[in-house]
């Protein structure tokens, strides 16, 4: 009977402990992109690996070892700015951003530099 008892607690507090573990999409507030800032995601719908930046200018991702990286975007500034997909021997090609997307399509893990105005 003792065992019983201990083996329930021992479920109650797994199970307590599992209830407390977020999601790894979750947006936290060290994931939240703050208003005036463009901020890449790792993965999609805002989760994973978040990188920010409110300066204009280029960024080269590969900087940050975030070349080819990004899966989501918000765009918390006011106007848009210009991502790129470095593609070596062939034209670069350019795709504008502006506001939030949860997923990037045929961009996603493609983008090897952005500029800000």
């Amino acid at each position: 009977m003792k065992l019983f008892k201990i083996g329930a607690a021992a479920v109650l507090t797994l199970a307590a402990t599992a209830t407390a573990i977020t999601p790894a999409n979750a947006e936290t507030a060290s994931q939240v992109c703050p208003s005036g800032y463009v901020c890449l995601y790792e993965h999609r719908d805002f989760g994973g690996r978040m990188l920010k930046w409110n300066l204009p200018g280029e960024k080269k991702l590969e900087d940050w070892g975030f070349r080819d990286k990004a899966s989501s975007i918000r765009d918390k500034r006011a106007g848009s700015f210009r991502a790129t997909n470095v593609l070596g021997a062939w034209p670069d090609q350019h795709k504008t951003y502006n506001g939030d997307y949860e997923l990037l399509g045929s961009w996603n893990d493609k983008i090897d530099k952005i500029l800000l105005p």
